[in-house]
């Protein structure tokens, strides 16, 4: 008996944080865009809002000026949780697209 796997591609694009121009450096949130942050336990906020992963599309759908949203992460966060994440917006009617903020090497620690 042959078992089959299912592959889910997700295209991610990643801008530097410093080709961004930001609004409010406390969330780091650049412009008129929307920010999703993941914490390393797990927890999620839009905009600096807890948010429940459940809530996030229709949240990003209510709020959004057609702006990009930026998704940022620490960096001990793991993956599992940023994938939550990328899937429930993928599967969003319509998808919303998502942008992985990221830092310049010499920068991160």
């Amino acid at each position: 008996m042959r078992s089959s796997t299912a592959v889910l591609a997700i295209t991610l694009s990643l801008p530097l944080l410093s080709q961004i121009q930001t609004k409010d450096p406390k969330t780091l949130a650049p412009s008129g865009t929307q920010l999703i942050t993941v914490t390393q336990n797990g927890g999620l906020f839009l905009n600096g809002v807890p948010v429940n992963v459940g809530q996030l599309a229709g949240e990003i759908q209510r709020t959004s000026q057609r702006g990009d949203v930026f998704l940022r992460a620490d960096r001990a966060t793991t993956w599992d949780s940023i994938a939550r994440v990328l899937r429930t917006l993928e599967s969003a009617q319509p998808p919303i697209s998502v942008k992985l903020i990221t830092e310049p090497r010499e920068q991160a620690r």
